[in-house]
């Protein structure tokens, strides 16, 4: 029958327009709100496993949008069971549901420790560890970014990265890549993974990140030499820096940093200038 055909195709033709325009009015924090006054989640809950997947993947963007801005809407989609829904997207053939999942999980992770752990009971680190070396740079990225959200609480869960052999993709990310976008990241994980504690700073040093991470801080890209920079202020920070795991001509390197035109490079140079100097002063005593 024509109708019921008809009528099928109006039903869907609607699910896309609602899942579109979420995605769309979710893209403006201002609106984050609103949508949940309006029961956002319950909406989107159902077509996130909708049989059409660019309704799925529209409805999946617009609430890892509204998550980003809203912890308590976290803490629901947490309780809700639904963080597997975005894990699983990770293991998908496609590179954008990749980017997708990977976008959520962040928007889950980066609100608190508990958060941060839901993540990694959905088995969300390991899915995130195996898209650092997908061949799509932005899936890379992204991944990298979330991973740096899983490290940033505390020492257990970074250390549970440091582990999982997750910390050496970083540092080969981060040494090997050729997209600033993912190196970037890279290195803002490593920088959280670091401000943790000296065996962890020691651990990125001992995975060869130094002569990288020197090399960097005179990079052509300014967020490259920010991050740079901000990392080796982390590693310093707990004597990290001794002679044996980074060259010598490092606090020349930064010396260097505090002419760069930008104020968080210089910022984070001279923070890493005082570290070292602090702790050979100590080792010296």
């Amino acid at each position: 029958d024509m109708q019921i055909i008809q009528d099928f195709e109006e039903y869907q033709k609607s699910r896309s327009a609602f899942a579109q325009t979420v995605a769309e009015l979710a893209a403006r924090p201002q609106n984050t709100n609103d949508l949940i006054a309006q029961g956002v989640l319950d909406e989107l809950e159902e077509l996130l496993d909708d049989p059409v997947p660019s309704i799925k993947m529209s409805a999946t963007v617009g609430l890892a949008r509204v998550l980003s801005n809203s912890e308590a809407l976290a803490d629901e989609v947490s309780k809700r069971g639904l963080v597997k829904v975005f894990v699983k997207l990770l293991s998908d053939t496609g590179a954008y549901e990749k980017k997708v999942g990977a976008f959520a999980l962040r928007s889950i992770a980066k609100h608190s420790e508990a958060l941060a752990q839901s993540v990694f009971d959905a088995k969300g680190m390991e899915g995130l560890h195996s898209c650092l070396s997908h061949d799509d740079g932005s899936v890379r990225e992204i991944a990298a970014s979330a991973l740096g959200q899983l490290a940033k609480y505390s020492i257990e869960q970074a250390q549970s990265l440091n582990h999982q052999g997750v910390t050496q993709q970083l540092v080969d990310c981060m040494a090997k890549e050729q997209d600033s976008g993912p190196k970037r990241e890279a290195l803002a994980a490593l920088t959280e993974i670091a401000k943790h504690n000296e065996s962890l700073a020691d651990s990125i040093m001992d995975k060869g990140a130094g002569l990288y991470l020197i090399k960097f801080v005179s990079d052509g890209n300014v967020f490259i030499r920010r991050q740079s920079c901000a990392c080796l202020a982390q590693v310093a920070k707990h004597g990290s820096m001794s002679a044996s795991r980074v060259p010598e001509e490092t606090i020349q390197k930064l010396i260097e940093c505090i002419k760069d035109p930008d104020i968080l490079v210089r910022r984070n140079a001279v923070t890493g200038i005082r570290e070292i100097i602090k702790h050979e002063e100590q080792a010296n005593k």
